[in-house]
């Protein structure tokens, strides 16, 4: 069990409060880094020749070795850490406090946290502002117009998306949830973004999932 209180890195906010020559210098190294993986994957697909496998391993631990340096020296520690433990990568997701795996990297059978789905309704709040919620399979499926139990839908629908990037339309989640196109619509254009504080469980899943198409 990790026992600290999970803090994430905001890429964002450390890449906003860099100089422009720092913008640069990081950006440039990140774009050296990918460069040095697409040269390496096309020489092991054998799309480019065995002698330049030594340029991308060479490409890769330069930019890698740039990257660091300036993560190093300008990215603020309070940023980088919360007190001494370093924080997550933002493109992580949450992350499990059980098994550490995240919401886009999640166990097969799912995790006890997955019974419960944490909706931050951003709409209302800023995300630094916003009371987190629980959200049952009950709540999903309670259908009721004026209820908290719709939003929380909406915003879960939301989530399993963009986590999935799939598409669901307004009339297949009316019919999967019992509910009418209109309260959906409603409630859907009002959740513009959402995120959650763990991946969608099983049971939820199979139920979001006759939403699809």
């Amino acid at each position: 069990m990790i026992k600290e209180d999970i803090q994430h890195f905001d890429a964002r906010a450390a890449w906003l409060q860099l100089s422009p020559d720092v913008q640069e210098e990081v950006g440039r190294a990140a774009l050296d880094l990918a460069m040095s993986w697409e040269l390496g994957v096309a020489v092991d697909e054998g799309n480019a020749d065995q002698r330049l496998q030594r340029a991308a391993e060479a490409g890769e631990f330069m930019a890698a070795d740039q990257l660091a340096g300036a993560f190093e020296v300008h990215v603020p520690d309070e940023m980088k850490r919360a007190g001494d433990i370093p924080r997550v990568p933002s493109a992580v997701g949450t992350v499990c406090h059980s098994c550490g795996c995240s919401e886009l990297d999640r166990c097969d059978d799912g995790c006890d946290w997955t019974k419960t789905i944490a909706v931050l309704p951003v709409w209302r709040a800023k995300p630094a502002q916003a009371p987190r919620a629980l959200v049952t399979l009950a709540d999903l499926v309670e259908g009721d117009a004026g209820g908290v139990g719709l939003e929380r839908l909406s915003a879960a629908l939301q989530v399993y998306v963009a986590m999935r990037g799939e598409r669901i339309t307004v009339r297949a989640a009316a019919e999967a949830f019992n509910t009418t196109d209109q309260v959906i619509a409603e409630v859907l254009s009002r959740a513009r973004w959402a995120s959650i504080a763990g991946p969608i469980g099983n049971p939820v899943m199979a139920a979001i999932e006759l939403a699809g198409e």
